[in-house]
């Protein structure tokens, strides 16, 4: 720390204080806001904005939340319901032509920041925020939850297929038996060649009869085939999102 300030009085550095920095610090702030809402501009129309703020705080049908309130809700237990449900917060995204509209200057980390002030104000203190935060934020949240749903739909199918494909795999090789020519061949393999009583006749004759009696491909088309018929069965339960 002496070492710090000897260096700063040697150099003359001087470190604004909370007062001097507090006004750069708006400053470039509304410079950024200023520089995001005129790509904003240039990207979105404003009907479209218009329609996106309309959609967020109308009621959702059959129920008394809005879009918005039914966009924070949290994922739940996995489940295919999950996966329904996640499916239909993507689509109701797509619908409002998000997905056409993304501006590329927002990062998700400056995105995450403005989404969480629209997720958490009520309505009517976002009605009284003033411009360019009110649209920067509209955008925000609007971009910012179409990939969250987005990853989160995408690692519940996922999750999904491989629980089905394990059922798939265990339900298969219960019906068909798990036999494994394959491992026999290769222990009977070992053996031949381990074996010192042999010559070098009697260890290929024995090798070609291993081969004779290989059938490990046969095997694992029956497995094979048999997961198919299954999952075809149980595919349902994933739900495309368009």
């Amino acid at each position: 720390m002496a070492s710090a300030r000897r260096l700063l009085h040697e150099y003359r550095f001087v470190i604004p204080g909370t007062r001097r920095l507090g006004p750069l610090v708006r400053m470039a702030v509304q410079s950024v806001e200023h520089d995001v809402l005129a790509a904003i501009d240039r990207k979105i129309p404003l009907h479209i904005r218009t329609q996106w703020l309309e959609a967020l705080y109308s009621t959702q049908p059959g129920s008394e939340a809005t879009l918005l309130e039914w966009l924070r809700e949290p994922p739940g237990h996995f489940s295919p319901s999950s996966i329904d449900r996640q499916s239909k917060k993507v689509k109701q995204l797509l619908d409002l032509l998000v997905d056409q509209h993304l501006i590329a200057t927002l990062t998700p980390e400056y995105m995450h920041g403005y989404a969480e002030g629209m997720r958490l104000r009520r309505p009517s203190r976002f009605a009284q925020l003033k411009e360019p935060r009110r649209t920067i934020e509209l955008v925000s949240f609007m971009q910012f939850t179409l990939f969250e749903h987005t990853d989160l739909l995408v690692k519940l199918i996922d999750r999904q297929v491989s629980r089905i494909w394990s059922r798939a795999s265990k339900e298969a090789k219960s019906v068909i038996g798990s036999t494994a020519p394959a491992d026999a061949f290769v222990g009977g393999l070992c053996e031949v060649l381990s074996c010192n009583t042999l010559d070098a006749d009697g260890k290929i004759a024995r090798i070609t009869t291993l081969f004779a009696t290989l059938d490990a491909t046969s095997g694992r088309r029956k497995v094979a085939a048999r997961q198919r018929q299954i999952l075809v069965g149980q595919i349902s339960q994933i739900r495309p999102t368009r």
